[in-house]
């Protein structure tokens, strides 16, 4: 019923000039983005601030209901096909958004809705690596 900790996993190409050819075409860097060179620190200051932000908005409800819309709006996984690897069972599903917790609401092939709360989410094998 409680979450004690949350651990959150972000990946950020900064300065890259050039990235691997099988990765190219799928990603980028705020250098090949931006045409210039960027301070980690600046960003990661960025990044805390709108966390920061973000996290007062939570709290201040105890829940996601003031950022689900837009959190919905940039999941990448929103509205595809997913795999759903949990400790006991691997399974396709369609993605729809998160809710008010912060569950990835998902549609088996079955039609069952489903709210998944720890696990892991990939589009891998399904669209290539994202």
């Amino acid at each position: 019923d409680c979450i004690n900790y949350v651990i959150i996993g972000t990946g950020i190409n900064v300065n890259m000039k050039q990235l691997p050819a099988e990765l190219a075409k799928k990603a980028t860097s705020l250098r090949l983005e931006t045409g210039r060179i960027m301070r980690r620190s600046e960003i990661i200051a960025l990044i805390m601030k709108k966390f920061e932000k973000n996290y007062q908005l939570f709290m201040e409800n105890g829940d996601l209901r003031r950022l689900q819309e837009e959190y919905n709006n940039l999941l990448i996984t929103r509205e595809k096909e997913v795999r759903i690897i949990e400790s006991q069972e691997e399974y396709d599903a369609y993605a729809l958004g998160i809710n008010e917790k912060g569950e990835l609401l998902v549609r088996e092939s079955d039609g069952t809705m489903k709210a998944i709360s720890s696990g892991e989410i990939s589009v891998r094998g399904i669209y290539g690596y994202a």
